[in-house]
């Protein structure tokens, strides 16, 4: 139903963007890619793109994070590329511009399998992650899904719970800790293992249709109507990324995505703009 009627929406923005967005130009294929939570939503985007400019087209492939993305940006094998951050000193001074596109709320999420809807507390999630909580309420047993230890996902978490440091530290070092290198990887083992505790974002499961609820923090819900109000604290935002010398045909795909109708299509799938 949630995806018939995202499929509805989408549609129905596509006859008002065809107004806005004239078909331009000759056959033209490029490939953007980046970091694992925007590429459900840029695989959507770039199909949506398609049916406006036919003569394009946009590869799209599986993760390689923010920073393989900028690599592969400044090695020319990318036209555009997506990153969870601005750039860092060591990418600064190479011709390389950003644009924040959207936010969307970064979520805790477990199996649709354990009985909902679920809210934990900022010492619920200290304590999940320093194991002294080890059973979700219906007695489903809850496991880590992990991330490297630089990852963004764990800053957002020591960002944003203190005092979890040490108990993400003595998890990942544990032995037999479920770490995974994508977001894809770790949606894949939270669907397939009952309880596995999971840190995304709203905008991959819902881009992705995954299989997952986000967990509500404090009471309060990970959408983004409360996100917009300041009600729920956590979001992560999504950066293009562009090369001074970029292929024109790229850079009109992120023009495009900054849009004030791609931007209501992105918002049926998690989005928000990242300038309010």
């Amino acid at each position: 139903m949630f995806r018939t009627l995202k499929t509805c929406v989408v549609l129905s923005l596509l006859v008002t963007v065809t107004c806005f967005l004239p078909v331009r130009a000759a056959a033209k294929a490029f490939t953007v890619g980046g970091t694992g939570w925007s590429i459900g939503i840029t695989r959507i985007m770039a199909q949506e793109y398609r049916v406006l400019n036919p003569g394009i087209r946009i590869t799209v492939p599986d993760s390689v994070g923010s920073s393989g993305g900028i690599r592969a940006l400044l090695a020319g094998s990318f036209e555009a590329s997506f990153a969870t951050r601005p750039l860092r000193a060591q990418e600064q001074g190479k011709g390389l511009e950003t644009i924040a596109l959207v936010r969307t709320p970064f979520v805790l999420a477990v199996s649709d399998l354990v009985a909902g809807p679920l809210s934990l507390s900022d010492d619920d999630v200290r304590a999940a992650y320093d194991r002294r909580i080890r059973t979700w309420p219906d007695g489903t047993r809850m496991r880590l899904v992990l991330r490297p230890e630089r990852e963004t996902n764990n800053r957002m978490l020591r960002r944003h719970f203190p005092g979890i440091e040490d108990g993400l530290a003595r998890s990942l070092a544990a032995q037999g800790a479920v770490i995974t290198h994508t977001d894809q990887e770790a949606m894949d083992y939270a669907e397939r293992v009952s309880g596995a505790l999971v840190t995304t974002t709203l905008a991959a499961i819902h881009s992705e249709d995954r299989a997952l609820q986000p967990i509500a923090l404090n009471g309060v819900a990970p959408t983004i109507e409360a996100l917009d109000r300041g009600d729920y604290p956590l979001s992560i935002t999504l950066y293009a990324v562009l090369r001074s010398d970029s292929d024109p045909a790229a850079r009109a795909f992120i023009t495009f995505l900054a849009s004030r109708k791609a931007l209501e299509i992105l918002r049926g799938f998690g989005c928000s703009p990242a300038t309010p």
